[in-house]
């Protein structure tokens, strides 16, 4: 018999940390298209399905997993405090990082500008300072690419991911964690949101899939946790999603939403595969290599002609260097110091006897 959901989350019975890797490998190899056009190359995922890029595919993974590990977390724990402060150091610290380095140091190497007019730019400032508070910039003074696209243009879905915790917190402040049902039916309204006349009115009114299916994504992974207990995974359920959005292959909203879900259905299938678990990573650098991927492409795709097979090869080379440097000396010290700072607020609490486990 198949495992539960509740026995998958356990510890090493799944390998997110490696489907993470490969979503934002998946990002990076996206990105690749779009910034060299002079490969003539395009995305073979969007190519087939139309509606789908591999790069919103694998963004909808990162958020459906978000949504099933930090929903379990909270569930688990019933901590608000735990909950805030264990997301805050997960996410803030490698953002922060990601922004201030190359604000600070690499903007000046590659801008047209003086040394004194980049620093004294109010745009450098407004770049730094509203990224830190999670309000995206994209560009810096001076620094130019042969795109639209800004200096990262990863780092936009931050701020969604932020409002998905913010919900999440403000549902469980007024108890709804305690009805079951009720938060199921939560989940499900947000989850089909799209396909309805009321599309755009509890998230986000974009008409870009990869913005708008966001919260449905996460929806599904918070639903998934509350029927932890009961929820079996198969790939099966993953190939019916996907072949009834063939059927409605001529409704993009929904094709999308069928295509998404199933993606993620069958992840958590494949996450609870005997062999995908031996495939252990030893650190958990996705979020890094998702958030240095970007710039570290733009730089080589302006100063080195590598061509398709180096330079998606170079992007991720790069991007993995840099993301185990951040997870050695950004994440993880900042996951260990929030892991203690919450303990000190929960063992404080009485109806919390167990150590929290972060997610």
């Amino acid at each position: 018999m198949k495992k539960t959901t509740s026995e998958i989350l356990e510890r090493g019975n799944n390998n997110f940390d490696l489907l993470r890797i490969i979503a934002a490998s998946a990002v990076i190899i996206y990105h690749s298209f779009a910034l060299n056009p002079s490969w003539g190359l395009t995305d073979p995922t969007k190519n087939i399905l139309t509606y789908v890029t591999t790069g919103g595919l694998a963004v909808k993974l990162f958020f459906f997993i978000s949504g099933l590990l930090v929903t379990n977390s909270l569930l688990k724990n019933k901590s608000l405090v735990h909950f805030i402060i264990s997301r805050a150091f997960r996410i803030i610290p490698a953002l922060y990082f990601v922004i201030l380095v190359p604000s600070l140091f690499i903007g000046p190497l590659l801008t047209s500008l003086s040394a004194h007019e980049y620093y004294s730019s109010g745009l450098l400032y407004e770049y730094i300072f509203r990224n830190l508070i999670i309000d995206t910039r994209y560009f810096l003074p001076g620094v130019s690419f042969e795109n639209t696209y800004g200096f990262n243009g990863s780092i936009w879905t931050i701020r969604y991911e932020a409002l998905c915790y913010i919900t999440l917190a403000f549902l469980f402040s007024i108890g709804l964690h305690k009805y079951t049902k009720l938060s199921s039916i939560i989940c499900l309204i947000i989850i089909f949101e799209p396909i309805t006349p009321f599309k755009g009115f509890l998230f986000a009114s974009s008409d870009n899939n990869g913005i708008y299916l966001l919260a449905p994504c996460f929806a599904l992974g918070s639903l998934v946790a509350l029927h932890k207990n009961s929820y079996r995974p198969s790939v099966w359920h993953a190939v019916a999603l996907l072949i009834a959005a063939v059927i409605f292959h001529r409704y993009e909203i929904t094709f999308s939403l069928l295509v998404c879900c199933s993606a993620c259905l069958f992840a958590l299938s494949l996450s609870a595969n005997r062999w995908f678990i031996k495939l252990k990573i030893k650190n958990d650098i996705s979020y890094g290599v998702y958030l240095w991927g970007f710039p570290i492409q733009q730089i080589l795709s302006k100063y080195q002609d590598l061509g398709p097979v180096f330079g998606i090869t170079a992007s991720l080379f790069l991007s993995y260097l840099v993301a185990s440097f951040s997870w050695k000396y950004i994440e993880k010290p900042a996951i260990t110091l929030g892991k203690k700072i919450s303990s000190s607020f929960v063992y404080s609490l009485p109806q919390e006897k167990n150590r929290p486990t972060d997610s």
